[in-house]
C-alpha cells in the first residue's frame, strides 16, 4: 500500500555506497505517537526504521541537516504485512522521494523535537526494517579473458564473431590509450557515472563505454572514489588518464525487450542492435609491479593482428623519434605511413618552458631525446598546448627524466638543433627506476606496431596458446 507520512528523523542507523557513487542510507523516524501494542501507562514513542536513497552527498548532508531538528514529508512510500505478521515499509527507488515539512504539523513536531529525539527517551519499532541484501558483484578481475585487440572488438566488422553462440564473453585489450572526457562530455546516465571514451592501441581506435568501477580506476580515484568526486575532478581541470592501461570488455547479447525498444544508455556505445561492448575493469600500467613482458605474449599479439583487418590511421603506434616525419596532409608520418596518434618515451635535458597564449598555456621543452635509443645524438622540441591547470602534467622535472608522452603532430623544425618537434598530447612521468622497464615495453610495443599482415602468419600458434588473460597489468603467460 502506497502512503505519505511526516516524521522527524531521529538518528541515521547505518550509511553506505552503491558502485555507482549513490549513497544508501538506513534512519530511524519519529512522529510524536505511541506504541500501540504497549498497554504501559506511558507507553514508549512508536518509531519507524526505514532504508532512503541518495543521488550524492550534497543531498545526504542536506538530509543530515534535520536529524534530530525538524520534520521531513516522506512521499510514496509502499508498506506491506509479510505472512508472519511483520509490517513492513520501504522507500521506492526513483519514485520515492522527500522534502522539509510545513505547516501545523510540523510546527507542533519541531517543538517536540528535542523530547522526541533525545537518546533516553523510550521508543519501540512498530515496523521491521527489510534485510538489507547487495546485490551479488561479478567477478571480472580474477577470472580469464581473452586477450584481443581493439580492431577485434569492432562491432562494425567483426559483430557476428565477438560471441558465436555465447550470450556473455569477457575480453582483455592491454596497453591501451584512454583519452580523459572534457568538460562538455556527458558523463552522468540515469543518475549513474558512465562515459563513452575513446580507447586507441596498436591496431585501431574504438569508442566504448566505461562503468563507473573503471572510470574511478582510470582517474585515480578507485576504491573509495564517488561519481561526486569524479565530477568535481573533472569540473576543476584535476582529471587525468594514464598513458597506458589494461581494460577488461564485456562483450553482451541483448535481451529482445533491449533489441526492440530503446536500449540502455550504459549497455552499449558502438553501432549494435543485439550485442553491446562495455569497459568493466580497468588498470593504469605500473611499473613497479609489473614484470618483464615475455617475448612470447608479444607474439600472440603479432597473431592477433594477423587475424585482424589491414592497420589504418587511427591508431596508437609506438615508435621511436628518429621515425616521425611531418605530412602536409596527415597528422604525421611514421616509417612511410600516416598516423594520428604516436606513442613514445621521452628523455628530458632541460626544464620546459611556457607562456601564456590566447587560449590556454602553450610549454616548449627543446633538446629533448629518445630514451629507447642511447646511442642517438639526435634532438627534438617538445610542445604541450593545455589549460592552466594541466600544464604541471607536461613540464618536464628537469635532466634526465623520463616520460611516456602521446604524440598527435609532427611539425618540421624550427630551431637548428631540432630534427622535427612534436606536439604532446599526453604524458606521463616515469621514475628512473623503472626506466629499464619503460623502454623495454616501448620496444616490444615497437615491435607489435611494426607488424604487418602479410608477415604475422608465425606468430598465430602462439596466438592460439596463449589467448587468456588472467591479470589485467600484464600479458597473458603460459600458466
Amino acid at each position: 500500500q502506497r502512503f505519505d507520512l511526516t516524521a522527524i528523523p531521529s538518528s541515521i542507523l547505518d550509511k553506505r555506497c552503491s558502485g555507482a557513487g549513490q549513497i544508501i542510507s538506513d534512519v530511524r523516524l519519529v512522529d510524536g505517537s505511541k506504541d500501540p501494542r504497549s498497554t504501559a501507562t506511558e507507553p514508549a514513542n512508536a518509531t519507524m526504521p526505514l532504508t532512503l536513497f541518495f543521488k550524492n552527498n550534497s543531498e545526504f548532508e542536506s538530509f543530515e541537516g534535520h536529524v534530530g531538528r525538524s520534520p521531513i514529508l516522506f512521499m510514496a512510500l509502499s508498506g506491506n504485512v509479510a505472512d508472519n505478521k511483520e509490517v513492513k515499509v520501504t522507500s521506492i527507488k526513483n519514485i520515492s522521494w522527500w522534502q522539509p515539512s510545513s505547516g501545523h504539523k510540523h510546527d507542533a513536531m519541531t517543538a517536540q523535537a528535542q523530547t522526541l529525539c533525545d537518546t533516553d527517551a523510550p521508543v519501540a519499532d512498530v515496523v521491521s526494517l527489510p534485510t538489507f541484501v547487495p546485490q551479488e558483484n561479478i567477478d571480472y578481475t580474477n577470472v580469464p579473458a581473452t586477450l584481443t585487440a581493439c580492431s577485434l572488438l569492432d562491432l562494425k566488422v567483426n559483430h557476428g564473431a565477438l560471441l558465436g553462440d555465447a550470450t556473455e564473453h569477457l575480453y582483455q585489450l592491454n596497453h591501451v590509450y584512454v583519452t580523459p572526457p572534457t568538460t562538455e562530455d556527458k558523463i552522468i546516465f540515469e543518475d549513474r557515472l558512465f562515459g563513452v571514451f575513446d580507447c586507441w592501441d596498436y591496431s585501431k581506435k574504438i569508442q566504448v563505454g566505461f562503468r563507473a568501477k573503471a572510470m574511478l580506476s582510470l582517474a585515480g580515484l578507485e576504491p573509495t572514489g564517488t561519481a561526486e568526486e569524479y565530477q568535481t575532478a573533472l569540473a576543476s581541470g584535476g582529471l587525468r588518464h594514464p598513458v597506458l592501461a589494461s581494460v577488461r570488455v564485456r562483450v553482451k547479447r541483448k535481451t529482445e525487450a533491449q533489441s526492440a525498444g530503446r536500449a540502455d544508455a550504459t549497455e552499449h556505445s558502438q553501432a549494435s542492435n543485439d550485442v553491446s561492448t562495455v569497459v568493466v575493469e580497468a588498470e593504469p600500467l605500473n611499473l613497479a609491479e609489473a614484470p618483464d613482458i615475455p617475448n612470447d605474449s608479444v607474439e600472440a599479439i603479432h597473431g592477433l593482428l594477423a587475424a585482424g583487418s589491414a592497420p589504418t590511421s587511427e591508431r596508437l603506434v609506438a615508435t621511436t623519434l628518429e621515425d616521425l616525419k611531418p605530412s602536409p596532409f596527415y597528422n604525421m608520418v611514421i616509417r612511410g605511413e600516416p598516423s594520428d596518434k604516436a606513442l613514445v618515451l621521452l628523455q628530458f635535458s632541460q626544464r620546459s618552458v611556457g607562456a601564456q597564449i590566447s587560449n590556454g598555456f602553450r610549454l616548449v621543452t627543446d633538446n629533448v631525446k629518445d630514451a629507447c635509443d642511447a646511442e642517438s645524438e639526435k634532438k627534438y622540441g617538445a610542445i604541450a598546448c593545455c589549460t592552466i591547470e594541466k600544464s604541471p602534467d607536461f613540464t618536464a622535472a628537469g635532466k634526465g627524466s623520463l616520460a611516456f608522452a602521446v604524440i598527435c603532430k609532427v611539425v618540421s623544425a624550427s630551431k637548428p638543433q631540432h630534427t622535427v618537434e612534436f606536439y604532446i598530447e599526453s604524458m606521463e612521468p616515469v621514475v628512473s627506476d623503472h626506466r629499464d622497464r619503460a623502454v623495454a615495453t616501448i620496444k616490444q610495443l615497437q615491435r607489435v606496431a611494426s607488424v604487418e599482415s602479410r608477415n604475422a602468419t608465425a606468430s598465430t600458434e602462439a596466438a592460439w596458446q596463449q589467448r587468456k588473460c588472467r591479470r589485467l597489468q600484464r600479458y597473458p603467460t603460459m600458466m
